[in-house]
């Protein structure tokens, strides 16, 4: 588990042998669900999904060892946007904190 510096709960992390493996979790300040997928020998895999702090989804991602095979991205309001105009390919927001 991951905590906030005020010690309150911030997410789930899971390891197998020492790699990331299994379900992963994360949650904003405000206890609005930030991102969740899965880890598979510390490769991401299946469908992630992120959302944006006020708890819409910003995105849906399939990974596949760790590449990205699709993704679809939304706007607060739910209609569909450019991925490319929601993240930069090395932005954080695609990995864990």
């Amino acid at each position: 588990y991951a905590y906030l510096e005020d010690g309150s709960y911030s997410g789930k992390r899971s390891y197998r042998r020492g790699m990331k493996h299994g379900e992963w979790v994360d949650w904003y300040h405000n206890k609005q669900k930030s991102f969740a997928g899965t880890y598979k020998d510390d490769k991401k895999t299946g469908i992630w999904t992120w959302w944006y702090y006020s708890g819409e989804k910003m995105s849906t991602v399939e990974f596949r060892d760790g590449e990205i095979v699709w993704e679809k991205c939304f706007n607060k309001d739910g209609s569909e946007r450019d991925c490319s105009d929601l993240f930069d390919p090395n932005d954080p927001v695609r990995e864990e904190p």
